[in-house]
């Protein structure tokens, strides 16, 4: 139990599967609840009494009185229009309006009209549907601007900018989504009219042109007769000089536009291009996030709602943008796992966050990265967030055959129709494949899995690779499919590590997600890591994050100053106290009263005069930047540009209030109960594969696991909501808030190449030679001064043989790759041996 609170604390985190969320009750006990972000509840029936009569098993069941009045629905019978929820009792048994004509051991999903998150506030608050919800603080990560990006089902929206400069966005910056494909598809841009206006600021913010007010009202009325709602305004030099900027925007508002999006308030920066992608997404979701938050509002008039932004920060509902949230979801899981970390006793840490869909990374030493700028989809927004990569490699994603090997992702079934085991006709996934190869303890799975349909898709999966199911071979490609997930997820944790002059094997990995405690171990292994901790809240991670953030506001600006001199210092820290004064008034602006306590961080983002390319540098003053500019350069570059002057391209100022009372209740969010107990029991055995070879393997509850217990691999730790795998040569260690530490007990754990399928191996070593030359391309581009290179991309990267024979290419210039393997031959003639 934690401490008491006056109000209900509720965080909820949706994600592209799964919905979590995690309650404190004004009595301060701990909830949790868990469902399909398509806000559905399965069960299985156990029996059934009569037609309309059922008993179901789930982890629902005791709140099913809760849910009288949703659609239930018979998975394996797509046809049946649904029934709807009667009645109910604590035992699972459901009353329905009509016949599903049900059998026992079939799957029935049961959905709300109301939101994921506000079903879930119900069950953890115990509040029928259909009955007002207590007063609460209702904290929301949410991917809902992200799909409705990907999916560009957004609003009609009105794009204003210069006079000239109409086909901005649909020019870009020229790149071709797929360098090599041979039918070139254009992305369309986001917004639907285009108005140019006459009138222009110079690049020193002066006016050299008036604002032309008679025809940007006339183009104004254009759009709103075209049915645009919304509009974004991107005009030349505004980060300079924003005055063009907000007249527009008392036009617009004047001519009935509801949504306006200003660039020099998103993205105060220098940069058309990005600053007008930020806009636009920004507008063009703004009536769709505007809309989801008021229906939340209205079905929880008495919560005080607050939403994450991508930089790991709350925002009130009220002052939230849509471009400052599209990575609120992964943000959340990094502000759980500092919160984990800090209480482990780590300092660095690398985070894995494997969900349903993809899998998330980031570097905490001790706080995590933040980045200024990121891609969503097809748009690079100007836009502060945690430095999240992500690869297309969860639970969900699809195992395939490709032209004779292996594939998986980067689709996902998602959580419609889910994997194959989930029982609605989905594909095979990295989930169906864990469960086959007993990775997975079915019988503690919040989800019923249907092992049958998961047996059929890995089967015709086989078929393809000529293997079949329950031989050596079949189980050596479904393994296959894990190591290809594993290396694809380990490079991503490369990329946070390695690539910024970091050696992984010198953190920790923290590793959560419904899916991340099965690949934890491998994928540590895979980067020479000795270390892994898996929390007991692993799967709901992101939602504990919210509780762990907090209020924050970010204040940033264009600088563009060369630190030649002490004044020049002098003048960058009189802007960063600008800065730090503007964040906390916007703060102050979020709390009933003035925060008693803050935390401020200062970001600048520097450079060599000449680069493109900007590191964020962590400093209280610009001084102490200075110093730790060079060596920051120089532990990710490998150099320095000595006589080069430095540049502080912007700095950013992030104010935050320390400790809220949600974040001291997390401390002890996790209470062990039991004695310590060094050699714990296990509830049963089960057959799963490691290391080549199937074995008897014990499977532990995690819930009656004491601080202390150790737990030898191979063997499952297992709970209601996820389950951890530690294989042969692994010890697992249970801490004081029941997380697992996974730790190495022999220098080799893993599978050499030569052990593993032929189409897998191949598989590995073309991904891990493709990652090289990538790498080798990014490095070039980070550090260049030549305009060809850093704006114009106009290089390539590639392995070659030691006899000059094209290996791997990254996807740079095309016309250099086939000169590169003529022109090293050349060379190699030319010099000789050795070369």
């Amino acid at each position: 139990m934690t401490r008491a609170s006056a109000i209900w604390r509720v965080w909820v985190d949706t994600g592209g599967t799964f919905t979590d969320c995690v309650a404190i009750s004004p009595k301060g006990d701990v909830l949790r609840a868990k469902a399909l972000s398509t806000a559905a509840l399965r069960g299985r029936v156990e029996d059934v009494l009569e037609p309309t009569r059922v008993r179901v098993a789930a982890a629902w069941a005791p709140q099913a009185p809760l849910l009288v009045g949703c659609t239930v629905h018979a998975l394996r019978r797509k046809s049946a229009a649904p029934a709807t929820l009667l009645a109910a009792d604590a035992s699972g048994e459901l009353t329905l309006d009509a016949s599903l004509d049900l059998a026992a051991g079939d799957l029935l999903e049961l959905r709300a009209q109301a939101p994921a998150p506000i079903l879930l506030a119900h069950l953890v608050t115990r509040t029928p549907l259909g009955k007002p919800l207590p007063p609460m603080e209702l904290r929301l990560a949410t991917t809902k601007g992200t799909n409705a990006l990907l999916e560009r089902a957004v609003a009609r929206t009105a794009f204003f900018v210069n006079e000239g400069f109409g086909d901005l966005l649909r020019i870009g910056d020229q790149r071709r989504p797929d360098i090599f494909a041979l039918r070139i598809v254009k992305p369309q841009p986001l917004h639907d009219v285009v108005c140019e206006i006459s009138g222009r600021i110079d690049a020193n913010g002066c006016e050299v042109e008036p604002l032309d007010e008679a025809a940007a009202s006339a183009q104004a009325q254009r759009a709103r007769a075209a049915g645009c709602q919304a509009a974004a305004v991107a005009l030349l030099h505004s980060w300079r000089n924003s005055a063009h900027e907000r007249r527009l925007a008392e036009l617009l508002q004047r001519e009935g536009f509801a949504h306006i999006s200003l660039s020099h308030e998103l993205a105060p920066r220098a940069g058309l291009l990005r600053r007008a992608q930020t806009a636009v997404v920004d507008a063009a979701l703004s009536p769709i996030l505007r809309e989801y938050l008021e229906q939340t509002q209205q079905a929880a008039p008495r919560a005080r709602v607050f939403v994450l932004s991508s930089a790991g920060g709350l925002k009130s509902a009220q002052a939230f943008r849509p471009s400052e949230g599209l990575l609120s979801g992964p943000a959340g899981g990094v502000m759980g796992a500092r919160a984990v970390a800090a209480a482990a006793g780590a300092d660095r840490v690398l985070t894995f966050d494997m969900g349903g869909t993809s899998a998330d990374v980031a570097k905490l030493a001790p706080q995590p990265e933040l980045t200024f700028t990121h891609r969503v989809g097809e748009a690079t927004l100007y836009a502060p967030a945690v430095a999240v990569e992500t690869v297309a490699a969860g639970g969900g994603s699809i195992c395939s055959v490709r032209d004779g090997a292996p594939v998986v992702g980067p689709e996902s079934a998602g959580a419609d129709p889910g994997p194959a085991c989930y029982g609605k006709g989905g594909p095979l996934t990295l989930t169906d494949v864990n469960l086959l190869l007993g990775r997975l303890d079915p019988t503690r799975f919040e989800t019923p899995l249907d092992l049958d349909a998961a047996r059929a898709k890995a089967a015709a999966a086989l078929r393809q690779l000529g293997a079949s199911l329950d031989t050596p071979a079949g189980d050596a490609l479904l393994e296959g499919f894990l190591d290809i997930a594993n290396e694809r997820m380990a490079e991503a944790i490369r990329r946070v590590s390695t690539r910024k002059g970091d050696d992984p094997a010198d953190f920790a990995l923290l590793a959560f997600g419904g899916a991340g405690p099965q690949h934890a171990a491998a994928v540590a292994s895979a980067l020479g890591m000795r270390r892994a901790i898996v929390p007991h809240d692993a799967s709901l991670l992101s939602a504990v994050g919210l509780g762990a953030a907090s209020l924050q506001r970010i204040a940033q600006a264009q600088t563009l100053l060369t630190l030649d001199s002490d004044q020049a210092l002098r003048d960058l820290d009189r802007a960063v106290e600008r800065l730090r004064r503007d964040a906390l008034e916007l703060l102050t602006q979020d709390l009933p009263t003035p925060p008693r306590s803050t935390r401020t961080t200062v970001t600048f983002r520097m450079r060599y005069t000449g680069q493109e390319h900007a590191l964020e540098v962590v400093a209280p003053s610009a001084a102490q930047a200075a110093k730790a500019f060079a060596r920051l350069h120089l532990r990710v570059f490998g150099h320095t540009l000595q006589g080069r002057a430095v540049e502080v391209e912007s700095v950013a100022v992030a104010v935050e209030t320390v400790q809220d009372d949600s974040a001291a209740a997390l401390d002890s969010l996790v209470c062990a109960s039991a004695e310590s107990a060094a050699a714990p029991s296990p509830v049963r055995t089960q057959q799963l594969r490691d290391a080549s070879a199937w074995r008897e393997a014990p499977v532990f509850d995690w819930d009656a696991l004491a601080p202390g217990a150790v737990v030898d691999g191979p063997a499952l730790v297992s709970q209601r909501r996820t389950c951890a795998f530690a294989p042969s040569g692994w010890r697992a260690v249970v801490g004081p808030r029941l997380e697992l530490t996974l730790a190495r007990r022999e220098r080799r754990v893993s599978q050499g190449l030569a052990e593993k399928a032929q189409t897998v191996r191949r598989e590995l070593i073309v991904n891990r030679l493709l990652a090289c030359a990538e790498q080798m391309g990014a490095a070039l581009e980070r550090t260049a001064v030549s305009v060809n290179v850093k704006d114009r991309l106009d290089f390539s990267c590639a392995l070659l043989s030691p006899t000059g024979e094209l290996v791997a290419s990254a996807p740079h210039i095309p016309v250099h790759l086939g000169a590169l393997g003529a022109c090293c031959r050349a060379l190699r003639a030319a010099l000789g041996e050795p070369f």
